[in-house]
């Protein structure tokens, strides 16, 4: 006889059989936990977020932009989203001394951003652009960061833009091993095309462009994760804007198409132009798993070149949403928007996409009238703004929280899916 607590248990082989039995549940739930964490694993979740001007500044020192701080703004889009992947734009590659000498980190603001809105990945790539690495100083020795009213020409980089080095550098953060890391920054424009003349386009001011100019005014990064044990290229692109700003000698637009031309090259082996063999550079190989992904900077129904490039690499292989999709509506609070399609996830082979959205709520808002603050109370979910009119007045409006939240993280719309593995 044994004694299990005040119960008298009469049959102890019995107790066996009955402990053999729960062993058997015991091991089947754990199978099934195991199978299920599994299939989990090779379901991803990817995050691409343009984060307006993202700086040392702000990262090292929380600036407020708005009512709302910007980075708790983000942060709350990133948190809300849980990535397994994230690409981020707009980041700025800290040096030492840039834009000053309060500023002394090297590749350290990915880490802090990371930490500053509560997220954590455990491996990082994150490469200085070519942006702003030509940039003026001012008279005390330092970059400058907000220049006064028409000054911006004066200190930003000619070819490459920028107001100081790295300034639009371009961050992905996994929780996959990155097994390999491929960087292009120098290649030149006429490797890639040698029938393109830059010389044919001008500066601002008038002067030609420099014939050996390097075809990214940014960088091109293509991270090989493991990914349940298969190799999967995350292929981070942020491209120059396809427009001119004013300027109608802008090399612009050819050259945010021959940017995606070489992206197109990348992903497929072809362009709508021979490129040499001889760059140094090899394509993926047919069937590789890939996800390409940035801020491309050209609605797919742009007249612009860079537009085709867009289309086509949608016949191809699959867009995480069907294109046109706003992903930019400026950061104005203004009620008219500027909406574009600038930014968008490609995904490859060997993917079936789960899931997809673009984090851009509903635009509800109350206007208050211009230049008395108003004193009627904020109804409940929402938030009290102020904004600039086209005469330059003050103006109020009631808005949504989680509108306010989306317009206060960037000017960019945070976009995201989740992605199966197909083995």
């Amino acid at each position: 006889m044994l004694l299990h607590g005040k119960e008298k248990i009469e049959n102890p082989q019995g107790e066996l059989k009955s402990c053999g039995e729960k062993m058997k549940r015991i091991f089947f739930v754990l199978t099934l936990l195991i199978m299920t964490m599994a299939a989990r694993a090779e379901e991803i979740t990817v995050l691409h977020y343009n984060i307006k001007e993202l700086d040392s500044h702000k990262i090292h020192t929380c600036e407020a932009l708005f009512d709302l701080g910007q980075l708790e703004a983000a942060g709350q889009i990133i948190r809300q989203i849980s990535p397994d992947f994230f690409s981020i734009n707009e980041m700025q590659y800290d040096l030492p001394g840039v834009p000053n000498s309060q500023f002394k980190t090297r590749g350290k603001n990915v880490d802090r951003f990371l930490e500053k809105v509560g997220v954590n990945f455990k491996y990082i790539s994150f490469n200085p652009a070519n942006t702003g690495m030509k940039a003026k100083k001012d008279e005390n020795g330092n970059y400058v960061r907000k220049p006064g009213p028409g000054q911006t020409d004066r200190f930003a980089d000619p070819v490459n833009f920028g107001l100081f080095p790295g300034q639009y550098s371009t961050a992905g953060a996994s929780r996959f091993p990155i097994k390999k890391e491929v960087v292009l920054t120098e290649l030149p424009i006429k490797a890639f095309n040698p029938d393109f003349d830059p010389t044919k386009f001008r500066q601002k001011d008038g002067k030609p462009l420099p014939a050996d100019m390097e075809l990214f005014d940014k960088n091109f990064t293509d991270i090989t994760l493991d990914v349940a044990g298969e190799d999967v290229h995350f292929i981070l692109l942020h491209t120059v804007p396809g427009f001119g700003f004013g300027n109608p000698n802008s090399i612009n637009p050819q050259r945010n198409y021959l940017q995606l031309a070489f992206l197109e090259w990348y992903l497929t082996g072809k362009t709508d132009f021979p490129v040499p063999r001889d760059i140094g550079i090899t394509p993926l190989k047919p069937g590789s798993k890939f996800v390409a992904l940035g801020d491309w900077n050209v609605d797919s129904r742009d007249e612009n070149p860079g537009a085709e490039v867009i289309n086509r690499l949608g016949e191809i292989f699959k867009y995480w949403l069907p294109t046109p999709e706003v992903t930019y509506r400026s950061q104005s609070f203004r009620p008219e928007e500027f909406t574009r399609q600038f930014d968008y996830i490609l995904v490859g082979p060997g993917f079936e996409v789960v899931a997809s959205g673009a984090v851009r709520p509903e635009a509800k808002r109350i206007e208050r009238g211009c230049k008395q603050k108003p004193d009627r109370p904020i109804p409940p979910g929402f938030v009290r703004i102020r904004y600039q009119n086209e005469a330059g007045q003050n103006c109020f409006a009631d808005v949504s929280e989680d509108y306010a939240v989306s317009k206060t993280g960037s000017d960019h719309i945070a976009i995201w899916s989740k992605l199966r593995l197909i083995r």
